[in-house]
């Protein structure tokens, strides 16, 4: 009798139909970014998708996925899941670990499309139906005077974002920290001219990608205060020895009216854990490539338990970021969504755009099956593996 019930579940969830085969695609977007995706087909005639960018080490990423994928071809969906979770990610690295979640996603994109629901009825409860995005403008922004990133950052602005994020910090390397902080003077310009250009309604982030000490970023968060930052994103390494010194810097940025955001390097749950415990950022930024679907819901609930706001890291291709409005849309306490804001003229590669055009500075989570969009494979560039 129990054996006949869980058969009916399986059916009815779908998890007892196979994996019949994966392929990966790609598309170049600019010098930076090359997209890098992943189709998974079942034998219930769905297919679902997951992305596995990692930019200039997509080949890392490519070489996990073709074992990988011969591993889980012929296995259940519930079986290629199973076997995807028991997978040593910590010992084989990060590109082991996006080839890991992205055949993860693309399974559960699978797996909702064949029971014609979202995503997120697989993940939880819904709590969000749509999400407040920020801009990021840091890759689209080749010219990297004061004057080119406040174009820029007008331009998101003019296109409805009420919030932009930069990076202005090229300048700044390795060095003690005055010599940081005067390294760091070209990006405080950059700062001002963002603020000039894009009035006081918006608001303004900046991310300085670990290139700080704590003395350096202290004295970085006294100068950025005078601009009205919402938020100073990784001034510090992110790892366990650092969490005194993130500790004290949040409370210097808390001083100054701005919260401490960080973790989007952080490999998943065991990784986010303990940043959460000790209360070391006002905001998360887990990723899904190094969190998965899965640790992504988990995460924001620990969050939620932990007083933090949860803010999924966002920078690369549509299937991210459908992803993460999956995540989003169970998460009990999120603030915000990245949205690489033009990063070049390429078109899309979804055949229906639509779905992830923020209107007003506000993205909906998709309403269709699955992760709510469609690919256009005619656009992308078949890998074989």
């Amino acid at each position: 009798m129990l054996e006949s019930a869980r058969q009916t579940t399986m059916a009815d969830s779908g998890l007892d139909w196979k994996v019949r085969g994966t392929e990966v695609y790609k598309q170049r977007v600019s010098s930076r970014t090359e997209f890098m995706f992943v189709r998974v087909h079942l034998s219930s005639g769905e297919e679902g998708w997951g992305e596995a960018t990692f930019n200039a080490l997509n080949d890392q990423v490519l070489i996990a996925l073709q074992l990988l994928a011969g591993a889980v071809a012929g296995r259940t969906a519930g079986e290629a899941l199973g076997f995807l979770a028991r997978q040593p990610s910590w010992k084989n690295g990060r590109a082991f670990r996006i080839a890991v979640n992205a055949l993860e996603l693309a399974i559960f994109d699978a797996l909702a499309r064949t029971r014609e629901v979202p995503m997120h009825e697989l993940l939880g409860t819904c709590s969000n139906d749509a999400v407040t995005c920020y801009a990021n403008i840091n890759r689209g922004t080749s010219d990297r005077t004061p004057s080119g990133w406040a174009k820029r950052a007008g331009s998101a602005v003019a296109d409805g974002f009420k919030a932009v994020k930069l990076a202005p910090f090229d300048e700044v390397e390795d060095g003690n920290p005055e010599v940081k902080l005067a390294e760091a003077q070209a990006g405080m310009k950059a700062l001002e001219s963002v603020r000039q250009a894009v009035g006081d309604s918006a608001a303004l982030m900046i991310d300085c990608h670990w290139r700080f000490d704590r003395r350096s970023a202290s004295d970085l968060i006294r100068q950025a205060s005078v601009h009205s930052v919402a938020w100073i994103e990784g001034p510090l390494i992110e790892d366990f020895e650092a969490i005194p010194d993130l500790r004290q810097v949040r409370a210097e940025a808390n001083a100054n009216r701005m919260s401490l955001a960080g973790g989007e390097y952080l490999a998943g749950v065991r990784a986010c854990r303990p940043f959460l415990e000790h209360r070391v950022f006002d905001v998360i930024n887990p990723d899904v490539r190094f969190c998965g679907i899965l640790g992504m819901v988990k995460i924001a609930s620990l969050a939620s338990e932990a007083g933090t706001e949860y803010a999924p890291h966002n920078h690369l291709g549509p299937v991210m970021t459908a992803a993460s409005l999956q995540a989003i849309a169970v998460a009990p306490a999120c603030r915000t969504l990245e949205i690489q804001h033009a990063e070049d003229g390429t078109a899309s590669c979804l055949s229906n755009p639509a779905a992830l055009m923020p209107v007003g500075g506000v993205l909906e989570v998709p309403k269709g099956s699955g992760l709510g969009i469609r690919l256009d494979v005619e656009a992308l560039t078949d890998v074989r593996i």
